[in-house]
C-alpha cells in the first residue's frame, strides 16, 4: 500500500520514533517470562513505562498491576492526541471504551461503574449521568447522535432484555463501527485510506469470531445474518453460506485460517510506517503496539502470579501473535 505523506506531523513522527525504543522486542520479552516470580518479571518491564514506574505490592499485586496498566494507557492516549492534528480521527480510536461502559450500563445497570473503564471520549460518571437523564448536550458530538438512536432501540428496562442481552452487544458494534465508517467517508485526511483498511480488518476478525461464537451456541443464519457487522472486506453472504454448509470443526479450522491471515495482514499494516515520516500513520502503530505491550505484560504477571512455567507462558504469548 502506498502511504500518501502528511506533513503536519514532522514533530509528531519524530516524537514517537524516539519512543519505539521503548516497545517491547523478543529479548525484552523473554527476560519478563524467564524472571522467577512476578515480582521480578515486573521489574524486567523498565524502560517500557512512559510514567514513573511502581512497585507491585505482595498483598494487591493484580490489582496495582491493573492500576499501572491503565494509567499507561492513558498516558499513550494522551499523547496520541496531543501529536495529532486530527481530533476527529484521532478519536475513533477511543471510541472502543465508551461502548464498552455503554454495554454495561445497558446490559447490567445504569447505576454500576464496575467493569467500566474511564479511558474513552467521556469519563464514566457523565456517561453514566447522561444514560439515566437521556441528556446527551454535554457528550463529544461524535457520540450524541448515536447514543440517542441505540436508546432508542434497546431501552434500560431489564424486562425488555431479558434473554436478549446479546442483542446489546450486536447493536452497539454496529453503531460505532458505522459511526467509524461515516467519519472516515467525509474526512479529507490522507490517512483516511490506512485507518480504513485498519478497521475493515478488525471487523472481518469481529465477524469471524461472531461466527465462530454462534455455531458453538447453535444459533441459526437468520440469527448470524442479524449480527454480522457491515463494513469488513469478507462479504456476509460468503460467511452466511461458509456458516450454513459446515460443521463446528471444519468452519472451526477455517476461522482460525482466516483470523491468522488478517492479523498477519495487521501486522504488515503497521509495519507499512516504518517508510514514512510524515502522517498519522506511525502515531496509530504506536498506540496499537503499546496496546499490544500491555496486554502482554498483564499475561505474563497474571501467569507468573499462577504458578505457570516459562513454556506454559510461551504458549499463552503466542496466542496474543497469532
Amino acid at each position: 500500500m502506498e502511504l500518501r505523506e502528511d506533513t503536519r506531523y514532522t514533530y509528531a513522527v519524530a516524537r514517537i520514533r524516539a519512543l519505539e525504543t521503548r516497545s517491547l522486542n523478543l529479548e525484552k520479552i523473554q527476560r519478563i517470562v524467564d524472571a522467577g516470580d512476578a515480582s521480578t518479571a515486573w521489574r524486567e518491564t523498565a524502560g517500557w513505562h512512559l510514567l514513573p514506574k511502581g512497585e507491585l505490592s505482595p498483598e494487591n499485586t493484580q490489582t496495582d498491576l491493573e492500576k499501572f496498566l491503565i494509567e499507561e494507557i492513558r498516558c499513550t492516549n494522551n499523547l496520541f492526541s496531543s501529536l495529532s492534528n486530527d481530533p476527529e480521527l484521532t478519536n475513533l480510536f477511543f471510541l472502543k471504551y465508551d461502548f464498552h461502559n455503554l454495554k454495561i450500563l445497558l446490559k447490567i445497570s445504569p447505576e454500576s461503574l464496575d467493569g467500566m473503564v474511564n479511558l474513552g471520549l467521556v469519563p464514566i460518571e457523565k456517561l453514566k449521568e447522561s444514560v439515566i437523564e437521556r441528556n446527551f448536550r454535554e457528550l463529544p458530538k461524535l457520540l450524541q447522535e448515536s447514543i440517542r438512536e441505540i436508546l432508542e432501540l434497546v431501552k434500560i428496562d431489564t424486562n425488555l432484555l431479558y434473554g436478549r442481552l446479546d442483542m446489546v452487544d450486536i447493536i452497539l458494534d454496529k453503531k460505532m463501527f458505522d459511526l467509524i465508517f461515516r467519519t472516515l467517508k467525509r474526512h479529507p485526511a490522507p490517512s483516511c485510506s490506512f485507518l480504513n483498511m485498519l478497521f475493515q480488518t478488525e471487523v472481518d476478525i469481529c465477524n469471524l469470531n461472531i461466527c465462530r461464537r454462534f455455531k458453538r451456541l447453535r444459533r441459526n443464519r437468520d440469527f448470524l445474518n442479524e449480527a454480522l457487522l457491515p463494513g469488513g472486506k469478507l462479504a456476509l453472504k460468503f460467511l452466511l453460506e461458509k456458516y450454513e454448509n459446515n460443521e463446528y470443526a471444519p468452519l472451526n479450522e477455517f476461522i482460525n485460517f482466516q483470523i491468522a491471515t488478517f492479523k498477519l495482514q495487521l501486522n504488515n499494516l503497521y509495519e507499512s510506517t516504518i517508510y514514512t515520516a510524515f502522517g498519522l500513520e506511525p502515531l496509530v502503530a504506536f498506540l496499537k503496539k503499546r496496546e499490544k505491550d500491555a496486554k502482554m505484560i498483564r499475561m505474563i504477571i497474571l501467569a507468573k502470579l499462577q504458578g505457570l512455567a516459562p513454556k506454559a507462558i510461551w504458549g499463552e504469548i503466542n496466542t496474543i501473535n497469532e
